[in-house]
């Protein structure tokens, strides 16, 4: 019996924390610490609640079940934004709260995951029977689109502010085709610049660049394991599993070093000076061991005794 189920999923949130700095510099060519509203005070935090979040989604589920085996597939596209994806969230600019509103953080367009799980036909008697019965095969697979992330400036504002890079005229959003990504370049670095908070180029201290606008690489990853059950009286069964985590040892690479450097000093155009060998673009790591996610292949063996 195969069944399929296809469903929409949509949420609004409205009135969302978020912590601004209303002691803050304008915008300009000099620090935020200069020319505050307030000058005898540093930073003055206010709660805000006037952030928003949108999430829709479309998801497809597949199920079937027969002779022995199951196979469960859902496939998700998805489209998360907000202003901040924490709680209380921050502003980089609190002269314009509504400029951080973009991807969220979590925002994953693609999903894509099926089990199976398959226990093989052997019948037999005899001595052979706790050899050959009670077999079991499954498998997960899971492919699912990277996480966001911004191109952040060189530069600091002060009060700890780091804006986003601007822009290169003629150069797009930094996105490069998937056939050009590699791990020595995943974006068109040539794309993002800092602007220099004093000198001729010195036009503003906040980026044009949008929030979460580029992908970071994906994840393409195969568990299986294999389980022998052996029957030792009607109620106890004593389980052995040999589990293979990413089966294949897929690289899961972590996002690129996005921070956009400034022009040459001498430059009379906004044009990032990429150094040779900088790990600007760059992919230096990969998975992340600490909270056994997107892990390299991994082998374990154990046994469950159920009664």
């Amino acid at each position: 019996m195969t069944t399929v189920s296809v469903a929409y999923v949509g949420t609004h949130g409205v009135h969302l924390d978020h912590l601004t700095d209303i002691n803050a510099g304008s915008p300009g060519t000099t620090n935020v610490t200069v020319n505050r509203p307030y000058p005898f005070f540093a930073q003055i935090f206010q709660l805000q609640t006037n952030q928003i979040s949108n999430y829709n989604a479309v998801q497809v589920t597949a199920e079937r079940r027969a002779r022995g085996l199951s196979f469960l597939a859902s496939y998700t596209y998805s489209h998360a934004l907000d202003d901040n994806t924490n709680s209380p969230g921050a502003v980089v600019n609190p002269y314009n709260i509504q400029g951080d509103y973009g991807n969220s953080d979590l925002n994953v367009p693609n999903r894509f995951v099926a089990s199976a799980t398959y226990s093989l036909p052997f019948q037999t008697g005899g001595k052979l029977k706790p050899v050959l019965q009670g077999w079991q095969l499954n498998a997960i697979l899971q492919y699912f689109d990277g996480i966001p992330f911004s191109v952040t400036a060189a530069n600091g504002v002060g009060d700890g502010l780091t804006p986003r890079a601007q822009l290169v005229p003629g150069q797009g959003n930094g996105t490069l085709p998937s056939d050009k990504r590699s791990i020595t370049q995943w974006f068109n670095t040539s794309a993002f610049v800092s602007i220099p908070l004093t000198g001729t180029l010195a036009n503003g201290q906040w980026g044009n660049s949008g929030r979460n606008i580029l992908q970071g690489p994906g994840t393409k990853n195969v568990d299986f394991s294999v389980f022998k059950n052996f029957q030792l009286a009607e109620s106890k069964v004593l389980q052995f599993r040999a589990e293979f985590f990413n089966l294949f040892n897929t690289p899961q690479f972590n996002n690129p070093s996005a921070t956009a450097p400034p022009p040459a000093a001498t430059s009379t155009t906004l044009v990032p000076n990429i150094t040779p060998g900088a790990a600007y673009g760059t992919i230096s790591s990969a998975g992340s061991p600490t909270t056994f996610q997107r892990i390299s292949r991994e082998i374990q063996l154990a046994a469950k005794f159920t009664f």
